[in-house]
């Protein structure tokens, strides 16, 4: 084996450790077109998250609406009352919570708009994954962001219940004692 002049001879030890990190650095790339040939994945199939996102978004406002309703149906919470303000600053925590989350859907909704049919390149895989990560994130997301406001104003409902029939319950005693 020649040497420059000027440099010492390599030795066989660093010849060997040469070869293999050159070997190391190349990048077998030679299966990857095999993912764009065989891969079933279409841009339409985020649609299916999208929906999931959308489905479970509106569960949790039908949730909340319910409650709403309940507490105004019921009158378990006085205007004025900690309780109301506590379930009415919950409500108004979820509502921001679900407007934020709907923009970021929005955003993440952009970076597929009008693609349809199959990835035809790498990058296009990549992109299709990525989107899909994040709507994937999304789910699990959303219920940890609106789950506690959810919870509280629940909780709130039927600690309200629960406090009315106790005084419920109260009161034929006391009226049958006063008498």
């Amino acid at each position: 084996m020649s040497h420059p002049k000027g440099m010492p001879k390599q030795s066989r030890i660093s010849q060997a450790v040469d070869q293999i990190v050159n070997n190391s650095i190349s990048v077998e790339t030679a299966g990857d077109t095999d993912a764009l040939v065989k891969g079933t994945e279409k841009w339409e199939d985020i649609d299916v998250m999208v929906n999931e996102v959308a489905n479970t978004m509106m569960e949790m406002v039908n949730s909340v609406e319910a409650l709403i309703a309940q507490a105004g149906q019921t009158g378990l919470l006085l205007p004025g009352s900690d309780s109301h303000k506590e379930f009415f600053q919950h409500r108004q925590s979820f509502f921001d919570d679900i407007t934020q989350f709907t923009k970021k859907v929005q955003d993440v909704r952009k970076l597929h708009e009008g693609k349809s049919g199959r990835m035809t390149t790498l990058a296009e895989l990549v992109e299709f994954s990525a989107v899909s990560s994040n709507y994937y994130d999304m789910i699990g997301e959303l219920q940890i962001l609106l789950s506690p406001s959810v919870t509280s104003m629940f909780l709130i409902l039927n600690d309200a219940a629960q406090t009315a029939k106790e005084a419920a319950a109260e009161q034929p005693a006391e009226s049958a004692t006063g008498a």
